[in-house]
């Protein structure tokens, strides 16, 4: 619904702005309209048909924000990504923070991202024992990945081989332990033997590193390989 005043329009366009992420430039980049042009709009200025044509064009896509206008090489967040061509599933949250379930969409969501992005997932972080270098509310995307480090009986000897797990060493990982998923950096400590300790760390210093003990069972889901951060 169309606005009647400059203040009415500048809080509608906020609202719009605001609940769909979209930064100035994406948004110039799906209308094909100069920047500056736009700014005006969303100032609240509609002294000329294009303006006003314009603060039509944010309506119509506000209310089918699946459509786009133009064609962009601009992530709505205002970043350039390589090139477009996908939607990738939001699938749900992950905690950065204790052991807990992650919440799974029955329905997800999609962000727009790039061809190499197919075949890819993205998860909400919760939670802060990832932070500064994640936050809570970001969006990670990561490649799907089905690595399993089984539980070993107690006194069984041997390991899943370290020259097929080093590769993960420093890795930022989306994992399940023990049933629970979890947001972690993963560390593989060589020790004697050709043994190995598997360590999940935090890269927030408040929270302790996870040591995966023998009889426990570690899924590895996911690497994380970007972020979009939104606001």
């Amino acid at each position: 619904m169309a606005a009647n005043s400059p203040e009415q329009v500048v809080a509608q366009l906020a609202d719009i702005m605001g609940k769909y992420h979209w930064s100035e430039r994406w948004l110039a980049a799906q209308l094909q309209r100069h920047r500056n042009t736009l700014k005006k709009v969303l100032l609240g200025q509609l002294d000329t048909k294009t303006q006003r044509d314009i603060y039509l064009q944010i309506l119509e896509l506000a209310a089918n924000p699946q459509q786009r206008l133009g064609v962009s090489n601009i992530h709505p967040d205002g970043s350039v990504v390589d090139d477009i061509g996908t939607q990738v599933p939001v699938l749900g949250d992950i905690t950065a923070g204790p052991f807990k379930l992650a919440a799974q969409e029955e329905n997800p969501k999609f962000i727009e991202g790039a061809r190499s992005d197919r075949m890819c997932y993205v998860l909400k972080v919760i939670g802060d024992s990832m932070s500064p270098k994640y936050l809570e509310g970001d969006r990670i995307f990561c490649k799907p990945l089905d690595v399993t480090l089984p539980a070993q009986a107690k006194g069984a000897k041997g390991q899943v081989p370290i020259e097929e797990v080093e590769w993960l060493h420093g890795k930022d990982c989306v994992c399940m332990l023990d049933g629970e998923s979890t947001f972690k950096r993963v560390e593989i400590d060589p020790a004697r033997g050709g043994t190995y300790r598997v360590h999940l760390v935090p890269v927030n210093d408040a929270y302790g590193r996870v040591t995966l003990k023998p009889e426990q069972e570690l899924k590895i889901q996911g690497n994380v390989y970007k972020l979009v951060r939104y606001g």
